[in-house]
């Protein structure tokens, strides 16, 4: 697999595939909610290894994985946009089961 040094990269000059927005679209369409909190809007199709560093990964629908605005930032990169989740997958997964159970107010 071909990675990029880290030390060379330029996030502002790397060039989207002219063809992303297709594979983005699909994506959307087969996975229409965020994995972390089931959401249905503003969704982004993120990338799992990030595509500038891994750049043929870009186009591979199993490096992709659904998230809504705020989990994309919090989940996907760590709260910060210039730092990624190497274990997105896994901390969706995590997040999605402490939402689906987490305590509730019991009303008297």
């Amino acid at each position: 697999m071909s990675v990029i040094p880290k030390d060379k990269l330029l996030l502002s000059t790397y060039k989207r595939n002219d063809d992303w927005h297709k594979v983005r679209r699909l994506h959307l369409k087969l996975h229409p909610q965020c994995e972390v909190c089931g959401a249905t809007k503003r969704l982004a199709a993120h990338h799992i290894r990030p595509y500038q560093w891994f750049p043929k990964l870009e186009m591979e629908p199993g490096n992709l994985i659904t998230l809504c605005d705020t989990h994309h930032l919090f989940i996907g990169h760590l709260n910060q946009w210039s730092s990624y989740n190497p274990n997105v997958v896994a901390d969706a997964a995590e997040w999605r089961e402490r939402i689906k159970n987490r305590p509730k107010w019991k009303l008297m």
